[in-house]
């Protein structure tokens, strides 16, 4: 800590009562678990805030966000936090409760700041108000967004006047710390991340004739910093999210086999996932996870088209391999692109287990914009395009999207040596740096 945070913490200049004078001395001891998260980053007290981190180009580092826990005592003496509801003109998260904060920005010299500057600019409050007493250990977004939870006291409600930035804050609102330690109010779904299921957890709030909805990342913060101050644990079972970052050591490598049709156009074939595995009834191209005893990316490719849907090796030229993508839980996937020259001898056989259908589609159809449609969505902290492929036969209907459909604009891009009638805006993977 440098001098002028331990001046500032050391102190409430003869302001707060002897509850918030107490909690400062107890919250300044506060460690954090020993944690595999992020490396082997410091996330005691304030040594992982006032540290800046170091950063290992050839390690995963998530985006650096922070968020100010900022408590007070009302007038009957509850201890209540400041939350906000996000302005509805956001892209993202709009109309949602969140504390004060926002991502790193460069100058910020630790996460206390980045913490504070974000709640000067959001709701007015001044850094010289609030005395920072401890970081909480981060937390990780469905985004790979690392945020840290930085904790402050405001000893005098009375002077703070906000100011709410209309284009980010809707309304400022308080509610009491230890309604997230309590079941009152409070619901829950089962979700999963990353291959673990966890709890998200909902708290309904009304004050001022408003309601409010406190969920997701938010309520899983506030629960871990109400269990920190009152020193025990939520009336209710929490079963936490696992925030370690796999290592990526899945890999795996799907085939993306063309011939050409009875019109003479190039086509690819897919098939449409069986019912009973994971990503029911999704439309995927052959492929799958690396086996021990595959030498290469093709094998991998060819191993699972024959498992999948019969598919020969002797059939298909292998004629290259595309960088690698990455799927939302991490795992690496090597497009491999054959030629299937002779249509005639392939004679599907489906493993009902795994495959439902198999047909085929024109491969140009993923440069036009007919039939296509895309939605923006958020990954790491970057926005980017998921884009989704309407196509029909005489008795079927089809939508081919994801990291399928992002793989098939490539090779149609490649293969037609054109960019695709639409906007791509691609999800920025990373990948070297993952893989490294």
């Amino acid at each position: 800590m440098d001098s002028s945070s331990s001046s500032k913490a050391s102190c409430f200049n003869g302001r707060g009562s002897q509850r918030l004078i107490n909690l400062a001395q107890q919250l300044r001891l506060y460690k954090t678990p020993s944690t595999t998260i992020f490396d082997k980053e410091e996330n005691e007290g304030f040594v992982e805030s006032s540290t800046p981190s170091i950063v290992h180009s050839e390690k995963f580092q998530p985006k650096k966000a922070a968020v100010l826990i900022c408590l007070f005592e009302d007038d009957d003496g509850i201890l209540k936090v400041i939350l906000t509801k996000r302005s509805s003109k956001l892209s993202t998260h709009s109309g949602e409760v969140s504390l004060p904060g926002g991502k790193a920005e460069e100058g910020d010299a630790n996460d206390t700041e980045t913490a504070m500057r974000e709640a000067k600019e959001e709701i007015g409050l001044e850094s010289s108000l609030v005395n920072v007493v401890a970081v909480l250990e981060p937390f990780l977004s469905k985004h790979l967004l690392r945020v840290v939870p930085v904790v402050g006291i405001l000893t005098d409600k009375q002077l703070f006047k906000p100011t709410p930035n209309a284009d980010e804050v809707e309304e400022i609102f308080n509610a009491p710390l230890e309604m997230f330690l309590k079941d009152e109010n409070r619901t829950y779904e089962e979700m999963e991340w990353m291959g673990n299921k966890y709890l998200i957890h909902f708290f309904d709030y009304e004050t001022e004739n408003k309601k409010f909805l406190i969920w997701g990342l938010t309520a899983g913060i506030l629960i871990r910093a109400a269990s920190v101050v009152f020193q025990r644990p939520p009336s209710f079972e929490e079963q936490k999210p696992n925030y370690k970052i796999p290592k990526l050591d899945d890999r795996a490598a799907v085939l993306v086999c063309l011939f050409k049709g009875d019109d003479d156009d190039l086509r690819v074939l897919l098939t449409k996932r069986c019912s009973r595995i994971s990503y029911p009834g999704e439309v995927s191209l052959p492929g799958g996870k690396v086996e021990k005893g595959d030498r290469n990316d093709s094998d991998t490719a060819m191993r699972e088209a024959k498992e999948e849907i019969g598919l020969e090796p002797s059939l298909v030229k292998i004629v290259t391999s595309l960088d690698p993508y990455m799927t939302k839980r991490l795992v690496s996937v090597t497009p491999v692109i054959g030629i299937l020259s002779d249509k005639q001898s392939f004679k599907p056989t489906l493993n009902a287990q795994e495959v439902e259908e198999i047909f085929d589609v024109p491969l140009e159809m993923f440069l036009k914009k007919e039939n296509q449609r895309s939605e923006e969505r958020e990954w790491m902290g970057d926005k980017y395009l998921l884009h989704f492929f309407d196509y029909k036969t005489e008795n079927q209907k089809y939508v081919i999207w994801g990291l399928t459909s992002w793989i098939l604009i490539q090779v149609a891009s490649m293969v037609y040596q054109r960019s695709p009638d639409f906007v791509e805006q691609k999800p920025n993977y990373k990948l070297r740096s993952l893989l490294a």
